[in-house]
């Protein structure tokens, strides 16, 4: 298993992780973090960051999802983001290094129950439990 970085600087909290718990888990097979600390008082705004160095795949807008952007390492692990209030991203980039800020907290999208990051893995098309990536983490950059 890969080293990955928190995908936020400082404590945050994991408010849902549904991943094979509850019938919930069907349709929320992700982790979600809380945004909001003392800095972003309203969770929106706050850094977001590359878990690990990759290359960048698709970023866009979905009415459920909201802002999203998604991210490949080389052994085919996909880290996708959602929720974001925007992304930072330009036409030619296309590796992100691990603790690069790819974009900022938000509350976009049908499906949010407010400020936080949707966070999902993936690996040849299938869902990866992400807990574990958080137990697996560098604790500083």
């Amino acid at each position: 298993m890969i080293k990955i970085c928190r995908p936020v600087k400082g404590d945050f909290i994991i408010t849902n992780d549904y991943f094979g718990s509850s019938q919930w888990y069907k349709i929320h097979k992700a982790i979600d973090i809380r945004t909001k600390c003392a800095e972003f008082p309203n969770g929106i705004g706050r850094p977001i960051l590359a878990v690990f160095t990759g290359s960048h795949i698709v970023s866009g807008s979905s009415v459920n999802g909201g802002i999203y952007y998604f991210l490949r390492e080389a052994d085919g692990l996909e880290a996708r983001y959602y929720h974001l209030d925007k992304i930072r991203w330009q036409e030619g980039w296309t590796t992100r290094f691990i603790g690069d800020v790819i974009g900022w907290s938000g509350n976009t999208g049908k499906w949010t129950t407010g400020a936080h990051l949707h966070l999902e893995f993936w690996k040849k098309g299938v869902q990866l439990d992400p807990e574990p990536y958080f137990f697996n983490y560098i604790e500083n950059l």
